[in-house]
């Protein structure tokens, strides 16, 4: 019972992934990468539940923590707003 557990022996592929994690979480926030962290299908967004986030649409809890406003939906303005905002931008 009070046996000393066994270092768990990891193959290179999982030794590299856990050294990237850190860096691609990061990437992900920042929004440098649209690619989950866990099963490395796209992001299209990042939803709030609770204290956790989660990636859509593959459903994976990414972190505990708020959405980075670069993953926040942009609100829809009236069209005629949208006109204006277009041409303010072409000036």
């Amino acid at each position: 019972m009070n046996e000393l557990r066994k270092p768990i022996e990891l193959s290179e592929d999982e030794e590299k992934q856990i050294q990237e994690f850190p860096k691609n979480l990061a990437d992900l926030c920042a929004g440098k990468s649209d690619i989950c962290i866990h099963c490395h299908e796209r992001v299209h967004e990042l939803k709030q539940v609770g204290r956790c986030v989660y990636a859509y649409p593959c459903g994976c809890r990414q972190y505990q923590g708020t959405v980075p406003e670069r993953w926040k939906p942009k609100k829809k303005l009236h069209p005629y707003f949208q006109e204006q905002l277009e041409r303010e931008e072409k000036q």
